[in-house]
C-alpha cells in the first residue's frame, strides 16, 4: 500500500484527510508533538525514513487579527504559512514526491463581485494575506509537482490538537445555545465560500488518484455568502429558534481588513455540492 504523509493531521483539515486518505493509503500524520516543520534537517530525514508517494501539508497559522496587530504573531505566520512551505517544497522536490499545499481567499483584495478564479492575481490587503500570498509563492518557486488548493471559511468535526480554533458555525451555535438568547447580531458583508472539511478532503483525494495537473485548485463548497447567510443557514438547519441580525461590518471593528467579495470560483474540476447542502450533512450528521 502506498503511503502518504500529512503534517498538521491533528487540525481541523487534517483530521478529515486522515480518515479520507486512509482508505486507500498508509497514512502517517505528523503534528507539531512530532515534528518541528521548520527544521529542514528533521523533515528531510523523516520523509527519507517513510518514503512517501505524496505529503500533505495541512499546517497553518490563521489568527487573522493577531497577527495584523502583533508583529511576533505575524513572523509566526511568515514561518508557518511561508518558509515552511519554502522547506517542504524544496525537499519534496528533491526526493521526487509531489506536495499537497492549501492556502486562501484572502491572498485576494475582494474589489471583484464576480470572484475569483485559479489565475486571478492575488492581491493581499491584510497581513495574514500576505503569509499566505508568500507560502503560494515559494512554494511555486521551489518544486514544480505541487497541488496548490485555496478554500475559505473551513467548518467541519474539529481537529484532535488543542491549538485547533473552533469553526465559525461550531462558536454560533455554542454560544446560542449556552446564553440562550432569542437573537444574535452577525455582520451581513463580506461574501465568500464556506468550505467543508469533508468534501475538501474528498476533493483532495480526488484530484491525487485522478492524476489531475499539477497547479492551483480552487476546493471551496459551491455558491457564495456573507457571515450572516451563513449563520440563518445554520440556525435554520440546527432548528433554533434563533433571529439573526444583520449588522454591518464596522458595529465590531477589527485589526484586520477583510475582503469583501472573495468567492472562490472553480475552473477545473466538477463543481462541489452547495455550501447549504455541506452545512446541513455536517449539522445533521
Amino acid at each position: 500500500m502506498e503511503r502518504v504523509v500529512i503534517f498538521g493531521s491533528q487540525g481541523l483539515l487534517g483530521t478529515a484527510l486522515v480518515a479520507q486518505f486512509k482508505q486507500s493509503f498508509d497514512v502517517v500524520g505528523l503534528d507539531r508533538k512530532e515534528i518541528d516543520i521548520l527544521d529542514a534537517k528533521q523533515v528531510t530525514k523523516k520523509l527519507g525514513e517513510l518514503k512517501p508517494k505524496l505529503v500533505i501539508n495541512a499546517v497553518a497559522y490563521n489568527n487573522v487579527d493577531e497577527a495584523e496587530k502583533n508583529d511576533d504573531a505575524f513572523e509566526k505566520a511568515r514561518e508557518l504559512n511561508g518558509y515552511a512551505v519554502e522547506t517542504l517544497a524544496k525537499i519534496t522536490k528533491k526526493l521526487g514526491i509531489p506536495l499537497v499545499h492549501f492556502s486562501s481567499e484572502y491572498v485576494f483584495d475582494g474589489a471583484n463581485k464576480k470572484g475569483y478564479a485559479e489565475d486571478s492575481h492575488p492581491r493581499p490587503i491584510n497581513r495574514y494575506g500576505e503569509t499566505k500570498l508568500l507560502g503560494e509563492r515559494l512554494l511555486t518557486q521551489s518544486t514544480d509537482q505541487y497541488y496548490l488548493v485555496r478554500l475559505s471559511r473551513l467548518f467541519g468535526t474539529p481537529g484532535l490538537s488543542g491549538l485547533t480554533k473552533k469553526s465559525f458555525i461550531d462558536s454560533i451555535l455554542e454560544q446560542a445555545q449556552k446564553s440562550g438568547q432569542p437573537d444574535v447580531s452577525v455582520v451581513n458583508e463580506e461574501k465568500s465560500c464556506p468550505t467543508y472539511s469533508v468534501d475538501l478532503a474528498r476533493l483532495v483525494y480526488e484530484i491525487v488518484v485522478n492524476r489531475q495537473p499539477f497547479g492551483i485548485y480552487h476546493g471551496a463548497n459551491s455558491g457564495a455568502c456573507t457571515w450572516f447567510e451563513l449563520a440563518k443557514e445554520a440556525f435554520a438547519s440546527k432548528g433554533l429558534a434563533v433571529k439573526v441580525v444583520p449588522i454591518k461590518g464596522n458595529a465590531y471593528p477589527r485589526p484586520a481588513k477583510r475582503p469583501q467579495f472573495g468567492e472562490l470560483i472553480n475552473t477545473k474540476l466538477p463543481p462541489q455540492r452547495s455550501w447549504q447542502d455541506a452545512l446541513r450533512d455536517y449539522i445533521l450528521h
